[in-house]
Formats: structure tokens, sequence, C-alpha cells
């Protein structure tokens, strides 16, 4: 970076841009909106021996100087070391490297060195420096890291940071390099460790379980990252990571999804959605719309019982997933998602509705769900 005449801008927070003079470099041009008065400040993990500041003199250095009475503009230096000199195991490759390395299998110039069953070691020069790269088995995929670890260096200071690594080329931008910063990020969000439980509780609380066990969702979570499932002698899932057929059947075949001794815990199971409810009712009174009639509609749902198909009030669903309705279920610190459709208006509509549907069928007499052409 420093080829290009860049530096740093520090704010009082610890918080950085990147500036530089936009003048020719060599035959190409940087990017004019990274200037000196840039903005897009982004946090970055700074050392314990802390950051140029505006009490500290800015470093109390000749290569950063004072900016608008609040910043620090610092000259700075790549510096790039080795960071394993030995097989580390899957965890500390993925904790400890952040530089993505080449797909060794696709290069003749790297040779296989002494490997562990997870972590797969590969020397370029012959022994471990910057360009060693590991493969890690890693949430069931093969992922390649440069054993090298990028220090930005504030020159004439102790002041350094992680070199945060990035795909965008502030000298070039090419879209190329926008899709592969895209799917990095994504990639990311995806491997998260907080996924697979976030995920499984969610998707749990679906299946009818508004309050599921510590166990039962470790137990759903461990499904989706390990991607396969065995219960009864059947096997399920890819063993890939994120195998939703997996966690599927880990939902709906554990113990806690199953067992008839739950029907006597009253945290157990989850009320139903108001449509649901509905159409179960139907069902059970084996409804039959009327013959001229097209098709079956029910009028202003969202409005009489808090839930209509079609007409979510937000992109946030009908219910928030941790909803616990006010009184004893929010007393004893569980969630009811469901509750949040009712309130005492709606709860007599529902009622209202069903009189009307059993006494007069489905129109919207007397508060009921079919509309005047019915």
């Amino acid at each position: 970076m420093s080829n290009f005449n860049f530096n740093f801008t520090v704010s009082s927070t610890g918080t950085v841009a990147v500036v530089h003079n936009p003048n020719l470099v060599g035959d190409r041009m940087t990017a004019r909106q990274v200037n000196v008065a840039n903005t897009n400040f982004f946090k970055v993990a700074w050392d314990s021996n802390g950051y140029p500041t505006q009490p500290n003199s800015c470093g109390n250095t000749a290569s950063c100087s004072s900016y608008n009475g609040v910043e620090c503009i610092c000259d700075i230096t790549i510096q790039e070391s080795a960071v394993f000199t030995s097989i580390p195991s899957t965890w500390t490759v993925i904790s400890q490297l952040h530089v993505g390395g080449v797909d060794v299998l696709s290069s003749d110039e790297y040779t296989q060195a002494a490997s562990s069953s997870t972590v797969k070691v590969y020397h370029k020069n012959g022994g471990y420096d910057k360009d060693t790269v590991f493969k890690a088995l890693y949430l069931g995929e093969d992922t390649y890291f440069r054993n090298v670890r990028s220090t930005v260096q504030i020159d004439g200071t102790s002041f350094s940071f992680r070199n945060p690594p990035q795909f965008m080329n502030l000298a070039l931008h090419e879209p190329r390099d926008a899709m592969y910063e895209t799917e990095a990020v994504l990639t990311h969000y995806f491997r998260h460790p907080n996924v697979a439980p976030f995920l499984s509780t969610r998707m749990i609380k679906r299946f009818g379980i508004s309050n599921p066990s510590p166990d039962y969702i470790e137990a759903v979570a461990t499904a989706f990252k390990t991607g396969s499932y065995s219960n009864g002698g059947q096997s399920f899932g890819d063993s890939r990571y994120g195998n939703l057929e997996a966690m599927v059947a880990a939902i709906v075949l554990e113990s806690e999804a199953r067992t008839v001794l739950l029907d006597a815990d009253p945290t157990a199971g989850s009320l139903r959605e108001p449509t649901i409810k509905l159409i179960s009712f139907m069902r059970a009174m084996e409804f039959e719309k009327e013959a001229d009639i097209p098709e079956l509609q029910l009028v202003d749902l969202q409005q009489k019982i808090g839930q209509g198909p079609h007409s979510i009030p937000n992109v946030f669903s009908y219910f928030l997933p941790e909803y616990a309705a006010p009184g004893h279920i929010k007393a004893a610190q569980l969630t009811s998602p469901e509750a949040q459709t009712m309130s005492g208006p709606k709860l007599i509509s529902f009622l209202n509705g069903i009189f009307s549907l059993v006494d007069l069928g489905l129109n919207d007499c007397f508060g009921g769900f079919g509309g005047t052409f019915a």
C-alpha cells in the first residue's frame, strides 16, 4: 500500500480511514474519493500499545500530523510475517489466519509436508514461512490459508494493527473484485458460529415448540453444522455444512419433539397461529364452499384476527420469535411468539367469526370471515 502513497486517518475512537494523495501513480490513478477528507472510517484491531490521538500528540512522531484538531494523518508501512512454525490445529488456523491461500492442488509450486488428520501443510520454499499454505477441513469444506500475518505499522511509533483483508483494489476497481468480496462476506456470515443455533431456534419454533431446551437446540445445530443426523437406524443429510435435510430430521425426530411426557409440561408446545386455527376448525367441520363460487375467499383476516395470508404487515412476519406475552409467561422467561397477534378485540372478532361460520356459513354477516358475495 505504501507504494501508492497511502496513509491512514485515525479518529479519536481508534477507527481509521484510508487516505492518499490522488495523483498519478505510475500509469494508474488511485480512487479520488479516498482523499484527505475521507469519512469512511472502519474499525480495526489495534495491538495493545494504543494508537495515535490528539492527546498523545499523534504519537509524537514526524510520520503523523494533526488534522481538523480531532484526527491524525499518519504514514504507514505494511509488514508481513509468518505465524506458525509447526502444524497447528484446525481451530488455531481458523482463528489466527485471515489471508486466503491458493488451491495448492492446482499449483505445482507446492509440496505437501507432514500433516495432521485435519490440517495439511504445503511448503513452497521447503519450510514454514509466509508462503506456506494450510489446508484445513472446516465445517465440512476444505479451506486454504496463507501462513502470514499482515500488519499496518505507523512509521516511527510502536502503534500497529492487523491489516484487514480486502478484495477491492483502490487503484483499479473491477466488478470481479466486488463479486469476490461479496462472496467472502456472505460465506463469513453463513459460517459464523452463531448461525447454526440461531437458525435452529427459529426453525424449531416454527415446528410447534416455542421454548426448546438447550439440548434440543444443540442437537439440531449439530445436525446443521455436520450435515448429518441419525435416528432409529436411518441417516439423513450429505455430511456437508448447512444441510437442511439433516436439520429438519433432527427437529422432528429428536425425543423432545415426540415424547408424550411433555404433554404434562405446561411450557411445552406452542400457541396455534390464528389462520391455522381457523383453517383447522373449517376442516374439522368438513366445510364445503358453494358450487357457484369459484374459490374460497377469507376477507380482511389481518384486521379481524391478526393474521391474514399474503397480508404480512412488515418484513418481520406477523410476530417476533422472541416475543413473550405479558404476565406469567414473561415472568417465567418463556416466549410465546404467536401471542403477539392477539388482543382483546381480535379474540372477540375471532369468536364472532366462528359463530357466524357455524350459524350462517361463510359470509360477512355478524363479523363473518367471508365477503358479501358469499
